[in-house]
């Protein structure tokens, strides 16, 4: 990979090429189809698109957007064109913009393997991970070598539980990718994911690869202590829980990480305020309200526990956890129907 200053040299001269070569064959365009004035240039729409990813992996994503915009207003039936506004709207946080255009370059052309990554990690951050794992498929399908996909499709199938495919994904986006900053969600993510399948020790292993890549990411330190959490070592866990909350005090995550820490400590009023703090932050995250669930079960409160447990189902009908939790104390207060009909389908799961 090109230093910083290499790229901004490298953007410098594909600027200057532009500014030379795009009048010319835009005005081409303006004559005739796309691909007859491509072939009567000197530079290919190709060669233009070529130029216009270098701008933005440089840094440029003005110059990038320009160039795109003027291959997409030249060639509107070309999906590349497409794809690259696509990859400047991701670039700026505009993703119902990337969203937008990378659906219009899967409609011209199924096989533009950027703008069908675009998309998958559009509709994620749209809240629909189930609708965005065909479009990660695709991506990795038309270009297999590239971690991206597989990081999106990690993150998908994460959000949806599917703790198996998840561990897949992920693996390998590892296996794709170079130990930087920006990829250490993958492996804390494998290890949320081996967390919940019960193998704790590689799960361990993963989170602290997370921390060596990215000292300062809460997530990083989130995925350790939950980790730790799982393998029964509360005393382990809590400071890599203290310091995601450090890291991002706005993190429900991280204080329900907190919280399950200090339940398994036994220091119960500081369990039930790190998770009340999480339900706080995200009321309709369903983590928060099984953490309180599971205070009010081991302080023997089981009528208590039920509604949290309950509200924590509503959220999420996948947390396989909550279900275990709430036949065990619908048991205790004595509703054993009730209670044996969520255990049994725990277990089922």
């Amino acid at each position: 990979m090109k230093a910083p200053h290499q790229r901004r040299a490298h953007g410098r001269v594909l600027r200057a090429t532009a500014a030379v070569a795009l009048p010319a064959l835009f005005a081409l365009c303006s004559l005739m189809s796309p691909r007859t004035a491509a072939a009567q240039s000197e530079v290919t729409l190709e060669d233009v698109a070529m130029g216009a990813w270098g701008l933005l992996e440089a840094g440029d994503i003005n110059g990038a957007a320009d160039v795109f915009q003027q291959l997409v207003d030249a060639a509107p039936d070309w999906g590349p064109g497409h794809a690259g506004l696509a990859a400047v709207a991701a670039a700026t946080g505009q993703w119902p913009t990337a969203r937008t255009h990378a659906d219009q370059a899967i409609a011209l052309d199924d096989t533009i393997a950027a703008a069908h990554t675009i998309r998958c990690r559009a509709v994620i951050v749209a809240g629909d991970p189930a609708a965005a794992l065909p479009s990660c498929d695709r991506a990795i399908t038309l270009n297999p070598d590239n971690a991206v996909p597989y990081r999106s499709a990690c993150a998908a199938a994460l959000a949806l539980y599917e703790w198996n495919q998840a561990i897949g994904y992920c693996r390998g986006a590892i296996d794709r990718s170079q130990q930087r900053p920006g990829h250490a969600g993958s492996h804390w993510r494998l290890g949320v994911a081996l967390s919940n399948v019960g193998d704790t020790t590689n799960a361990v292993d993963a989170c602290r690869a997370a921390i060596e890549i990215a000292p300062t990411d809460p997530m990083s330190h989130y995925c350790l202590g939950t980790a730790h959490i799982s393998a029964g070592a509360h005393n382990t866990a809590m400071p890599h829980c203290a310091q995601a909350a450090l890291l991002a005090p706005d993190n429900a995550l991280a204080w329900f990480c907190r919280g399950m820490a200090a339940l398994g400590l036994n220091n119960v009023d500081d369990a039930r305020a790190d998770c009340s703090r999480a339900t706080q932050l995200a009321p309709h995250e369903a983590l928060g309200h099984f953490c309180l669930g599971r205070i009010a079960r081991e302080t023997g409160r089981h009528a208590d526990a039920v509604p949290h447990l309950q509200e924590a189902l509503t959220l999420n009908p996948r947390l396989v956890a909550a279900r275990g939790t709430l036949g065990e104390v619908l048991t205790h207060a004595g509703q054993l129907e009730d209670g044996e009909r969520w255990l049994r389908d725990a277990l089922e799961r």
